[in-house]
């Protein structure tokens, strides 16, 4: 399923993609663009859907900031969702990786990542192996993660998140799911947030990204495992 607003979302050729070359997908953010949208929205899982829920899973995608600056908005730059916990019919945003920053849109040429926890959890998981700031502008970069759900009512869940083959985060007591929010890891979609405390940006970005991979673990397969 994609959706795209103004044709920001569009199909071009880079003959430098290291995941699949010539074609990439490239986002773009028009100068004026307003805190708390994105541009585009884009979302994938299995054959079955969102309602093939994994008790883990892995992604890697290849990713460029086109630079040589990108501006970066207010509080976090959200750049992918994971959905989990809640039901996948009503919710698949519980989660996303995204660019930290500060009170005020800023540019930059390199930044740190993180993965942020919202609904049902409110956390923020940030570089805790390697905290500097690795995401550079103008070239592409290979993200792999890996997530694994907890025991309901336990903290025992796993996130590591790899850059360009550097791991850069491992949390083992992470909280995805509770007995109210049961639900899998349900969907991925790329709907490049640009923040959402205020600001508009005063100058023209563009992202891409390529070779986008997803495989996990069913849940009902595994819940034995798990004493769910």
């Amino acid at each position: 399923m994609w959706q795209t607003e103004r044709r920001q979302m569009a199909l071009m050729h880079d003959q430098e993609a290291p995941g699949s070359p010539p074609g990439v997908i490239v986002t773009r953010y028009g100068k004026g663009f307003v805190a708390g949208r994105a541009p585009v929205y884009w979302n994938g899982w299995d054959a079955e859907g969102a309602r093939a829920e994994k008790a883990s899973f892995y992604i890697s995608m290849w990713i460029k900031i086109v630079g040589p600056e990108f501006e970066a908005a207010p509080a976090v730059t959200k750049l992918g969702f994971i959905g989990y916990g809640a039901d996948p019919e009503s919710a698949v945003n519980q989660g996303f990786f995204g660019i930290p920053n500060g009170k005020a849109p800023r540019a930059g040429r390199a930044f740190q990542l993180g993965f942020f926890q919202q609904g049902h959890v409110d956390r923020p998981l940030r570089q805790n192996i390697d905290s500097r700031p690795l995401m550079t502008v103008g070239e592409w970069h290979r993200w792999e993660a890996v997530f694994r759900l907890n025991h309901p009512g336990a903290a025992d869940g796993g996130f590591s998140f790899w850059i360009d083959g550097r791991q850069i985060m491992r949390y083992e007591d992470v909280r995805f799911v509770d007995r109210d929010h049961p639900h899998g890891f349900t969907m991925y979609t790329w709907n490049p947030t640009w923040g959402g405390m205020g600001g508009t940006k005063t100058r023209e970005d563009r992202i891409l990204i390529d070779d986008v991979y997803l495989s996990g673990i069913p849940y009902r397969a595994a819940s034995s495992d798990r004493g769910q």
